[in-house]
């Protein structure tokens, strides 16, 4: 991986997964790529497994100074993101702003739920698609998508084809 091609972004990371191999797998790519991590979560913890970088609180967090969003969460995980303070404000600011967004897994339901996918071109699971379709998403089945700054995975993509399309 080529250090240089995140070098100076700063990206924040929601990552509430019990697939500690996938997160790790992001996290390391993408730090090998010279990304600066800060994890944003309801307890302030980095992620199990990997450990090089920041953390802060949702209630503490603000999408001011990053470059970006990167979501990994399982059922749970989403879960405790919608019950967290502050969440759906940190998350939609990324869209507000225009900032770049990319989610896999259960991040591209997590988005659909807080009403941030309609008219969006999204990649998702099979048992997401309707559920992402009546929440104005078209979805599609590609294992992969990018739209306008979105980028949606399904749960098998492998982790450094993700992380590479996060860095173009």
């Amino acid at each position: 991986m080529d250090p240089d091609l995140l070098k100076g972004k700063k990206l924040a990371l929601i990552s509430m997964s019990k697939d500690h191999d996938l997160v790790k797998a992001v996290c390391d790519n993408l730090h090998l790529m010279g990304a600066s991590l800060i994890a944003v979560s309801r307890d302030g913890q980095f992620p199990t497994g990997w450990d090089a970088g920041k953390a802060m609180r949702f209630e503490l967090a603000d999408s001011k100074g990053f470059n970006g969003l990167v979501i990994i969460t399982d059922k749970e995980g989403s879960e405790k993101v919608m019950e967290s303070v502050n969440s759906d404000h940190f998350i939609s600011s990324f869209f507000e702003k225009g900032l770049p967004v990319a989610a896999i897994a259960y991040g591209t339901s997590l988005l659909g739920q807080l009403g941030l996918l309609e008219n969006k071109i999204v990649s998702a699971d099979q048992e997401f698609h309707t559920r992402l379709h009546t929440q104005g998403a078209e979805v599609r089945t590609s294992a992969m998508t990018t739209d306008k700054g979105l980028i949606t995975a399904i749960s098998s993509m492998p982790p450094k084809e993700f992380t590479l399309k996060i860095a173009e």
